[in-house]
């Protein structure tokens, strides 16, 4: 922008002034299997977000809390 300046909603970039809790769960598999792959790890997670001071910073500002699943794939060789 040219000669003036970026407004951003502070809600772009963060919650604003907020104080976060979070608890996370997560899990190592190790199955038996053969050979090339022997070494592969499989860890699933699933983690809980909360906004602690009455804030709203998830889901487009509408929410206290979130929840957040993921899965990673280690092969080692």
């Amino acid at each position: 922008m040219r000669g003036g300046s970026v407004t951003l909603d502070p809600r772009t970039v963060g919650g604003g002034k907020t104080t976060y809790g979070a608890v996370t769960l997560a899990l190592n598999i190790k199955p038996t299997i053969p050979k090339p792959v022997a070494s592969l790890v499989i860890r699933p997670e699933l983690r809980f977000d909360r906004a602690l001071n009455g804030t709203r910073p998830f889901n487009d500002s509408s929410e206290r809390n979130q929840f957040t699943v993921g899965i990673d794939v280690i092969i080692g060789f």
